[in-house]
Formats: C-alpha cells, sequence, structure tokens
C-alpha cells in the first residue's frame, strides 16, 4: 500500500492485531499478544517514520496522530521490606543458584540480564563490576552491552557476599569431583542443548513469591531498580 494511502483506520486495526496476536512464542512461533508498551513503542517508531516523511514530502500528514494507540498503564512499585527479601530467599527452591541470584538481585540497580553474565572476576572487594549483559536469541545466548554501555560497580549486601563465598565453595567442589568445571556464560547462567537459559528467572521468581504471598512484587524493575 502506497504511504499516502495508509489512513489513521488502517493503523488503530494494526494496533488492535498487534494486542491480539502480533508477537510469536520463542518455542514454538504460535501467536501470542503483545503487550501494551511493546504496541505503543511500535506506533512510536512508526510516528516518527511518517514525520520525516512528511519534512520530505512523500505524505502530507502524519495518520499516527489520529490512530488511537493503545495508552499503556502504569503498575504501581512494590518494594519489599528486608525481612520479605530474607523470606524470599530463605524459601527459594529450585535452580542451584536461586538463592545466590536473589541475594545479589537484592542490589539495586542491576538487571536481569546483567546478573546473569557476572563472572567472579567481576566481584571486586565486596563490589559487582557491571560491564556486560546476557541475552537469549534465536541462535543461542549472548552477551551485549549495558543498556548504557559503560561499566559501573555495584555494593553488594553483606547477605548476598556470603552467598557468593558459599557459591563459589560449591563451584570447587564441583571442579574437584567432576575435573575443572567453567560455564561458558557466567557464574549463575547454564545453556541447555536447546541453546536455552537452563532456567528462568522470572518464572523461578514467581513460583518463590506467589507461595508466600507476594505475587504482584517485580523481581527487578524495567529501569533496574532492585526488590
Amino acid at each position: 500500500m502506497p504511504l499516502n494511502e495508509i489512513t489513521p483506520l488502517h493503523l488503530h486495526r494494526e494496533w488492535q492485531r498487534l494486542l491480539e496476536s502480533g508477537g510469536r512464542s520463542r518455542r514454538d512461533q504460535r501467536p501470542r499478544p503483545l503487550s501494551l508498551k511493546a504496541v505503543r513503542n511500535i506506533a512510536g517508531l512508526v510516528s516518527a517514520a511518517f514525520g520525516r516523511a512528511v519534512k520530505w514530502g512523500l505524505v502530507t500528514s502524519n495518520p499516527v496522530t489520529h490512530s488511537e494507540p493503545p495508552r499503556c498503564v502504569k503498575q504501581p512499585v512494590v518494594a519489599l521490606t528486608a525481612s520479605q527479601i530474607q523470606a524470599l530467599i530463605d524459601a527459594a527452591s529450585g535452580p542451584w543458584c536461586i538463592k545466590t541470584f536473589l541475594s545479589v538481585a537484592a542490589a539495586p540497580g542491576c538487571r536481569r540480564g546483567e546478573l546473569l553474565a557476572l563472572r567472579w572476576s567481576d566481584i571486586v572487594d565486596g563490589r559487582a563490576v557491571i560491564s556486560r549483559s546476557l541475552t537469549q536469541t534465536k541462535d543461542g545466548l549472548q552477551f551485549k552491552p549495558t543498556k548504557t554501555e559503560k561499566p559501573r560497580a555495584l555494593a553488594l549486601l553483606a547477605s548476598a557476599i556470603t552467598a557468593l563465598e558459599e557459591h563459589r565453595r560449591q563451584d570447587e567442589q564441583s571442579a574437584e569431583l567432576w575435573g575443572q568445571f567453567v560455564r561458558q556464560h557466567g557464574m549463575m547462567a547454564d545453556e541447555d542443548q536447546s541453546g536455552t537459559l537452563s532456567w528462568t528467572p522470572a518464572i523461578c521468581w514467581w513460583r518463590v513469591a506467589a507461595p508466600i504471598g507476594h505475587p504482584r512484587c517485580q523481581l527487578i524493575g524495567k529501569q533496574g531498580r532492585g526488590w
């Protein structure tokens, strides 16, 4: 369809389609709904493209303006107390490193992918040096720069340092039993035979939080805020 024939109604219908079935499941590629935020971002990208087209004289107006893209509803951020955080860590079960992951995640300013990409060499004097992030792609797990593309150091809680020390001892015991054991992607990330992360932080979080009454609390906020 030519650009000058696209109307706000066309785009409005497209936003609805994306909300209903615009995504694809990672494992089987089945259609799935996109979030309001994702569709809103797509609308912003299309609007920017039409804005440039208006400047270049390719179209006379921007149809996105009157297409009524979905509005995002801001969700309140739930902050846990220190005792609630400790209760979650104590109740955690499942993957071998979940307690360590939750202990380190209690430090503010770190995203899930950045936690999974941590190496032992990144833990220096009670701080975690964040310099990369781990992401899941169709080709498997891959490293990428952090969102700001600048390394930063985060002070770890005493409980996180203790958990890391215990985690290190378990790694050393595994090395003694099975030979030198070095994880390819980070000290808390393993890749299974299908090329995906062997455990999913978000799923494990809900399984831990729901039984003790915190199902609506996020593991790590969208801006990298801790609990």
